[in-house]
Order: C-alpha cells, then structure tokens, then sequence
C-alpha cells in the first residue's frame, strides 16, 4: 500500500493471474519405501492430525492430506515427532501436495527426509525449538527463478501452524475459496494472499486475529461484503481488499493505528463515511472505482481530520459536490487523484498551502471559475491534469516558470504558456 501509482498497489495493469482450474494431487515425490512407523503409531498420527484439524480427512487416498500422510510413514525425521512437530510437518507437506510442489520453481528443499522443515525454501523464520514463525512462498517478480509458482487451493492444515507470525502466499495461482481455518493462525500480525484467483467471501472468523497489523487480499476475485468482525481488529496497520468484488457499504472500525487502507476497484455501495476522519494515521487511502450512490456521494469535509495523509485516491466513483476545502490543509499530501467524478464548484484555493504535492489530478468533472492563483506556490509539482473541466482564466506563470511540469488543461478556455491538452 505504500506509494505505487494510482491505487494501492503499484503494478495497477499487471495481467492477471492464471486462470482457475482444479490441479489434480501428484504422486509422492520420493520413491515408496517401506513405512518407518508401525500401524498403531500411524492411527496415533491420524487421531492428533483430526482432533486439531477436524475436517481433514484420509477417507480419500489421492487428497493432499492422505499423500502428505503416506509421504511422512516413509520419513525418517517423521518417525520420532511430538504431537505440535508432527501437525507442524504435515501442514507444510499438505501445502506441498495442494499447490502442485513438483512444479514449484524454488522447492528443492522441500520434502528433504534429512531434517526439519525450518530449512525448506520459503521459511523464513522459526524459533530455537523448530517452531515456524514465519512463511513466504511468494513470488517477488514475474517469471523469475526465486520463485515458488504455487497452484491450486489453500489446503485448510495450514491452520494447524497455531505458532505462525507471517504468512505470505501472494503472487501465485491459489484458486478456491479462502479457508475459515487460517483464523487459527491467531499468532499472526500479517496475512498476505494478494494477487491470486480466490474467491467465495471473506472469512467472518478473521475477526479472531486479534493481533493482525496487515490483511493483504487484493487481486483477487473475493466477493460478499466487507465482514463487520474485521471492525475490531485494533492493531491493524495496513489492509488492502482493492480489486476484488466486494459489495455493501464502506466500514470504518476500531483503527486507530491504521496508515493505510485500499477499498478501491470493487463494487461498493452507499458514501464514504464521514468516520474516516478518526483514522488519524493515515498515510494511504484509495477509495476509487466502486459503485457509490452516485448523486449522493461526496468528499468529506473530515478527510481535513487525516493530517498525516500522502496519498489520496478517489478518482472515477460518482463523487457530486464541491471538494472540501479542508483538504486544502493536508500539508503531507504528495498525490490527489479525484479525476473522473462529477466534482463541482472552483478549485479550492487552499490547494495552495499543498506544498510537497507532485500530482494533483482533477480531470474529468464539472469544476468551474478560474485556476486559483494560489497553485501558483506548488513549485514541487510533477503532473497537473485539469482537463475536461469548465474552468478559465489564466495558468499561475509560475507553474510554468518551474519547468518541471506541463499541465493538461482545455487550452481554449485557460490562458496558458506551457500547458498541453
């Protein structure tokens, strides 16, 4: 959510990812051996395995939780766990069997029979007795060799990391709907699964993760409304559910530590609550591409409230109404980008005092009057985009005499020596 360009993550026209089919389990990696564990200790196994994970089941033999089990009776390191190492180990070789492992581009250390997991590829952290705190199997860039490829559904065994801190999943092909058993991952602070093909709705029981400070699950196809039991999340720092297609009303909960929130590019209803301005800390917020109640919707004039705010996104949601002059008070505002809405009224001339702002973007909507001459001292400014407004008078000179930026502006109706459009 930090920065990036337009919404609240950067890479705004990345093709997505692959389409969602259903991956068939592979065979077991390892040549089948003789089982290192007796009938009885197997029946042990699958006693702990369904009394922390009730809906695992082992009825089925081709399911990645039956080829995990069979994978482990031939595992040495497997044969002389405790209870929590044991969960611990087939959870991850769970994943392994769901998200088509052989085909993994960074997995050659995983399902290694020599010793513990803490050393597979993509764990990032674990404690000095074995315990995983942190998993990242995500893929940093496109197409490049540190990367995992992960296909197929998010098996629910990943609940049973109860002592996990991190996990991050994102930029892979995960496909289905988003387990309801993550909520036992309630050592977690961050929760990653952007950029997948997810879908169904998203958990209610995620309001248990009482010490979550990330949510990331953009990019995906998740659908429903934004759950309320997420309003009490009072650690949360970052949570980004843009472009997805979630549905109902904007909440605004208990976040009083929260820097950053993206809600943009969904299909969400009703106003922009004028509770946002108890976010006090927040740096980011994108709002942009939903389906407000257009004719209804406007800027809050509490968003003045949100002294710290970077960057503000709003563009293309049916906003009506002049734009607050509060805002014009936001000293730390780098970007505005409310094009695209059915804006009314002048510019505000308290656009002046915005001072470190390097885009300011009000294209597209019906503002009116001539261009305050207060933009006049915004000589830090990257990008003007006026166009397609009713504006007219004259462009500040000492915009132009910046040279830095080239406003765009209906030239037949503003006086302009530098401007475009």
């Amino acid at each position: 959510l930090a920065g990036g360009g337009g919404g609240s993550d950067s890479e705004q026209n990345e093709v997505r990812g692959p389409a969602r089919t259903t991956i068939p389990p592979t065979s077991s990696p390892v040549s089948v051996v003789a089982p290192t564990v007796s009938s009885g200790e197997l029946l042990r196994w699958m006693d702990v395995i369904t009394t922390a994970s009730p809906n695992t089941s082992f009825d089925d033999p081709t399911t990645s939780s039956s080829l995990a089990l069979e994978w482990m009776q031939s595992d040495p390191y497997s044969a002389d766990l405790e209870d929590d190492p044991l969960l611990q180990r087939f959870a991850l070789v769970t994943l392994w069997y769901s998200t088509d492992g052989p085909n993994w581009r960074m997995s050659p250390t995983w399902l290694d029979t020599g010793g513990s997991e803490c050393d597979w590829e993509g764990v990032s952290s674990c404690s000095g007795d074995g315990v995983i705190l942190d998993l990242s199997l995500v893929n940093p860039t496109p197409g490049s060799d540190r990367s995992f490829n992960l296909v197929g559904p998010i098996p629910i065994e990943l609940g049973l990391l109860s002592s996990l801190e991190s996990l991050d999943l994102s930029k892979n092909g995960l496909t289905g709907t988003v387990p309801t058993e993550l909520a036992q991952l309630t050592s977690s602070h961050t929760l990653q699964l952007r950029r997948n093909s997810l879908d169904g709705t998203i958990p209610t029981e995620f309001g248990n993760l009482s010490l979550m400070k990330l949510l990331f699950l953009s990019y995906n196809q998740l659908e429903g409304t934004i759950p309320t039991e997420l309003l009490q999340l009072a650690d949360l720092e970052q949570m980004a559910l843009d472009s997805n297609l979630l549905e109902g009303p904007i909440l605004i909960g208990q976040w009083s530590k929260l820097i950053a929130l993206g809600l943009s590019v969904n299909k969400l209803t009703g106003t922009i609550p004028s509770e946002i301005g108890t976010l006090t800390l927040l740096q980011n917020l994108f709002l942009g591409l939903n389906n407000y109640d257009v004719g209804v919707v406007r800027l809050p004039s509490e968003l003045g409230h949100l002294t710290l705010l970077n960057y503000l996104s709003v563009n293309d949601a049916g906003l009506s109404f002049p734009i607050p002059m509060e805002i014009g008070a936001l000293a730390a505002l780098d970007i505005i980008d409310l094009a695209g809405n059915q804006l009314s009224g002048p510019i505000p001339a308290e656009f002046g005092n915005l001072t470190v702002i390097s885009r300011l973007s009000l294209e597209r909507n019906q503002l009116t009057g001539p261009i305050p001459s207060e933009l006049g001292a915004l000589t830090l400014l990257l990008q003007l985009l006026l166009s397609n407004n009713f504006l007219n008078g004259s462009m500040p000179q000492t915009i132009c005499d910046t040279g830095m930026v080239r406003p765009e502006i209906d030239c037949r109706e503003v006086e302009c020596s530098c401007c475009k459009g």
